[in-house]
């Protein structure tokens, strides 16, 4: 049973009556709720969700009441609601901040018709799915206009298993199909490659599935990158990418001074001796058998990516030296790399692979247009990827950060094609 619409009226009425000790010890409903497989949602993600609730309200009280007013609204508000306590949901969390984010950016008047215009095309959808299309219409919608308008006008726009599924494709079951995280980072640009991809029925798992065994194919190799040289981006798109490795960054070499300081940091760190990491960056599923110690001590000549690795023995004169280099490194790339429209992926990508030690990358990329890519519109895991192909590309960094606690570097990147 999901709880009812009191919870909000009194919601709004304690902030209407500015009445700070009732909204402080207001007794919500302790209801099973309907969330997933059936959970039961505790008290602590009750309060959590009055709270955000309360929030909304203070800060656009009409177009939450507009919200609240809304079964189908209610009954989205209220499947997310075991978000708010459960501490394997921050990514649920995430799609409530974007939907947030577009209510505060979206007129009333625009909230109307968007919400008469899901109910309108999806009558017989049950409330949570009508509610759920609506949020995601208001992200969109919210993010980028453009966008907005020309999904609606552009019916080939939507996931091969809606078709399947008996329903006329339209915008709402389009969207319907992308986390809020995800329609949150939509541009007009990026709508377009999807449709291009989704019309063309592209499909690149059979090639990039095991990356491994594929990186030793020549002909599977040879296939998609003659494939690729065909797709071409009419704009450019944002996305993001997670490296298990620093070895991107091998072609860029560093000066003494650094690389003493490297060697000297290794030499110090006992930890140096003990940490294995893959003689192969690209074969993940061949042995750690080289510490980062006997690895460096092995080299004659150090390169950024070898100074990264010891990232973590370092202190911050030396983090801020290396994400120096990082941001001033220029390098021309020529390896198949794909990218995901949904940063939770590519972060939980690069870091949850259990015996990965080396540090690992997080980057936000702009793929410029003209790159050879599309869109995959059969993407396995919903990865919602651009595959890129082998050609060389030039590569340029800012904004690089470190987290210690997570030996993560984190940086934005542009991507665009060597000109001939």
């Amino acid at each position: 049973m999901l709880p009812k619409i009191g919870i909000y009226r009194n919601v709004l009425n304690n902030l209407k009556s500015n009445n700070t000790a009732a909204v402080n010890n207001m007794q919500l409903r302790q209801d099973t709720v309907s969330f997933g497989n059936s959970s039961v949602i505790s008290s602590l993600a009750q309060k959590n969700f009055r709270e955000f609730c309360e929030d909304l309200y203070r800060q656009v009280p009409e177009k939450c009441q507009i919200l609240l007013n809304n079964k189908s609204v209610r009954s989205y508000l209220d499947g997310n609601t075991g978000c708010f306590s459960d501490e394997y949901a921050i990514i649920k969390r995430e799609n409530m901040e974007a939907f947030k984010n577009a209510v505060e950016k979206t007129s009333s008047d625009d909230m109307r018709k968007i919400m008469s215009s899901v109910e309108a095309v999806r009558p017989h959808e049950a409330d949570y799915t009508k509610g759920e299309l609506i949020a995601k219409a208001l992200i969109l919608h919210g993010n980028d206009k453009a966008a907005y308008d020309y999904i609606i006008k552009s019916p080939a726009v939507y996931q091969e298993y809606v078709c399947s599924s008996g329903y006329s494709p339209d915008l709402f079951l389009c969207i319907g199909n992308y986390p809020e995280r995800v329609v949150d980072n939509m541009s007009l640009g990026t709508v377009k490659e999807i449709e291009k991809g989704i019309k063309h029925n592209y499909y690149y798992g059979e090639y990039t599935g095991n990356s491994d065994y594929f990186s030793r194919n020549e002909k599977k190799r040879k296939e998609l990158s003659e494939f690729l040289s065909s797709q071409k981006l009419d704009d450019d798109i944002t996305a993001y990418r997670g490296e298990r490795s620093t070895w991107m960054f091998e072609s860029v070499p560093v000066d003494k001074s650094l690389a003493k300081q490297v060697r000297l940091l290794a030499f110090l760190n006992p930890d140096s001796r003990k940490t294995k990491i893959f003689p192969n960056a690209h074969m993940y599923s061949s042995e750690q058998t080289q510490s980062i110690y006997d690895y460096l001590k092995s080299k004659d000549e150090l390169s950024l990516a070898d100074a990264m690795l010891v990232a973590k023995y370092g202190n911050g004169r030396f983090i801020k030296r290396l994400t120096e280099e990082i941001n001033n490194a220029g390098i021309q790339d020529a390896s198949f790399k794909s990218f995901t429209l949904d940063k939770n992926f590519a972060s939980n990508w690069a870091n949850n692979y259990g015996h990965i030690t080396s540090p690992t990358i997080v980057s936000k990329t702009v793929m410029k247009k003209g790159t050879q890519a599309g869109y995959d519109a059969h993407s396995g895991g919903r990865q919602f990827e651009f595959v890129m192909n082998d050609n060389l590309k030039n590569m340029t960094f800012s904004n690089a950060r470190y987290d210690k606690a997570t030996n993560t570097f984190y940086m934005d990147s542009n991507v665009s094609a060597v000109e001939k």
